[in-house]
């Protein structure tokens, strides 16, 4: 947990560390993530914490153990701690529609550890409560996480528990049209990081599980926004009861609103696409407080004179059993007293623009120039030198941009389904209006590991751009990289 304080088991007695070891050619591998006690025999995780990183096959119940109870993951804490309880795993459910192949971010990563023997209650040990279905933690609202994670990107964890708060953000900042199954949330002093996979996220009082640690940005820098899974979402939360077909929650977004923005005019709010039939409400607010100036099944709202000055926005619900997607748009221009002029040809919120008309093929054309290294910057040996690769990269309007470079492991083919591709470099920057801001695409452990051995490897690039609030635009281009 980077930038987080270090804390005592008592305070979070609901915490654990999920350890697995497992072989990949010859070689021992040891995975460690965060789980929280929903029962004396049952862990929740994240579902990514239960495969072969290497493989991307599913490991044994046996490759497991988990520890409650212990403030540091040392040898002595783990044998002669006061609550300490190290446990052996009889089977491991994953959500049945996670995918971990599936390209960030992916829904329903999260897995159910069954434990062989209950645990025990005590000051160290304790079990925490879910929320209530649909009752996800509001934007702005703060929340906990917690594990035994990275203090340092790039460097061994020192085995501590850390916990670190947060606020949370925009479920579309790192959900994309996955956002209702999705909480995200953001520190200015820290991030989760590798090794917090599958830890707890908490809120209110008394404690919740409101989520678990899913999707860390590469270098965990703080502020960055970090995904975690919705435990309120009935997709989800289902699962963890149980079910092997939980509904599946809406899919999708793409609001946009529209109209004259003077009063006596009205604006109407078009909901975008979505999948698994969600009934929609629609809420219009003012941009500069937050105020919701109406809500309800009505996508129009009549401009009066108590608007001029405002600008407004249009939040949409999409739910259905499964859970409530989430779609914003951008605010639309002050309300005047007069009706304003019609907008020129051209003009007009497009992907969340308000000014200017752009296109999904724009922006993959911008984020396709970036995607690849050339020239000097090609070279494996200046690519190790460096860490990876710094690009100057543009936005046209406000959104997070995502690079990564992937190559399958060694060994794999192509034809192998099960083998999910190594992430070798990844960078990510958010732009907070349109511009141009530097990218470091930065290698990853096992990606250096690839480059040391390799006199040529071929790697796929992929970029997204997720518009504030709008479906994300993907570029992907192959490249090669030489000795």
């Amino acid at each position: 947990m980077v930038g987080g304080t270090e804390a005592s088991i008592e305070a979070l007695p609901w915490q654990v560390a999920v350890l697995a070891s497992f072989e990949f050619e010859g070689e021992k591998f040891h995975l460690l993530c965060g789980g929280a006690i929903v029962d004396t025999t049952r862990m929740v995780t994240a579902g990514h914490c239960a495969f072969n990183f290497f493989t991307g096959q599913r490991l044994s119940a046996a490759s497991f153990e988990v520890v409650a109870g212990v403030s540091a993951l040392t040898e002595k804490e783990i044998k002669e701690g006061p609550t300490s309880q190290v446990r052996s795993v009889s089977a491991v459910r994953v959500h049945p529609y996670f995918g971990y192949e599936a390209e960030l971010p992916a829904p329903d990563d999260i897995a159910v550890l069954q434990l062989q023997l209950p645990l025990n209650a005590s000051s160290g040990v304790k079990m925490i409560g879910l929320p209530a279905t649909t009752l996800a933690p509001p934007e702005g609202s703060g929340i906990s996480l917690s594990g035994y994670g990275q203090q340092n990107p790039g460097a061994e964890p020192n085995g501590k528990l850390y916990s670190l708060g947060s606020s949370v953000a925009f479920r579309r900042r790192c959900g994309g049209e996955f956002d209702a199954v999705f909480v995200c949330g953001s520190s200015l002093g820290g991030s989760a990081c590798s090794g917090d996979s599958g830890g707890p996220v908490v809120a209110g009082s008394p404690p919740t599980l409101v989520g678990i640690v899913d999707i860390v940005a590469i270098g965990c820098p703080p502020g960055a926004i970090n995904g975690f899974v919705n435990l309120a979402a009935p997709e989800v939360r289902d699962f963890i009861e149980g079910s092997e077909t939980p509904p599946l929650a809406p899919r999708g977004g793409g609001a946009v609103s529209k109209g004259l923005t003077g009063a006596g005019h009205a604006l109407s709010c078009l909901p975008g696409s979505w999948s698994h039939s969600p009934a929609f409400t629609y809420a219009f607010i003012d941009s500069a407080n937050g105020q919701v100036l109406q809500q309800g099944p009505s996508s129009t709202y009549l401009l009066s004179g108590a608007d001029i000055g405002r600008a407004i926005l249009c939040l949409v619900q999409a739910s259905n059993a499964g859970g409530t997607g989430i779609a914003r748009t951008g605010a639309l221009a002050p309300v005047t007293p007069a009706p304003a002029p019609l907008p020129a040809a051209g003009v007009g919120g497009v992907l969340g623009s308000t000014t200017a008309s752009i296109s999904v093929a724009q922006i993959a054309a911008l984020l396709k120039q970036q995607l690849t290294p050339t020239g000097k910057a090609a070279k494996i040996a200046a690519l190790l030198k460096t860490g990876g690769l710094t690009v100057k990269l543009r936005a046209l309007e406000p959104g997070t941009a995502v690079i990564n470079w992937y190559q399958l492991p060694p060994g794999a083919k192509r034809s192998n389904a099960k083998a999910r591709p190594v992430l070798v470099a990844s960078g990510q920057v958010t732009f907070s209006a349109a511009g141009t801001m530097k990218l470091k695409i930065k290698l990853t452990a096992t990606g250096r590991r690839l480059l040391k051995r390799s006199k040529r490897l071929k790697l796929t690039a992929k970029g997204t751009f997720t518009p504030l609030g709008q479906p994300v635009v993907t570029a992907t281009k192959t490249f090669v990289l030489k000795r």
